[in-house]
């Protein structure tokens, strides 16, 4: 009987607006550390750059944490998405009109809880190792 439902509950979460999701931790590598609307303002002008309004809208992105003494942000976008919220985050180059900019993606993972724990291991990896 169980078995049977299987497929009932996967239509159910389609139609509900049940959607998987993904978190991101970045790393922002340059020298001033930059407010976090400049930051979002660049991710979402190569996002529409690279993939247009339709394609933005799909990767459904939100800011969770911004870090301004390590420089790290979490992002959360849409699990079918990943991909090209990864390539507009490594295209930005510039960040409110400041060269040499980097943004490098240092995790990924399905919770947010296991992100951050993610992080805490990483902090205690020798830099040789990374």
């Amino acid at each position: 009987m169980l078995l049977q439902a299987l497929p009932f509950l996967e239509e159910v979460k389609k139609l509900s607006g049940y959607r998987k999701r993904r978190y991101l931790a970045i790393k922002i590598e340059m020298e001033n550390t930059p407010s976090r609307t400049m930051v979002m303002d660049a991710i979402l002008d190569n996002l529409l750059r690279l993939f247009g309004e339709y394609g933005s809208s799909k990767i459904d992105l939100l800011l969770v944490d911004y870090d301004t003494a390590k420089k790290q942000l979490i992002l959360r976008c849409s699990r079918d998405a990943v991909h090209l919220l990864r390539a507009a985050v490594m295209s930005v180059t510039r960040i409110d009109g400041m060269d040499m900019v980097y943004l490098k993606v240092i995790s990924i993972s399905g919770t947010l809880k296991a992100l951050r724990r993610k992080l805490e291991t990483l902090k205690h990896i020798p830099k040789e190792l990374k």
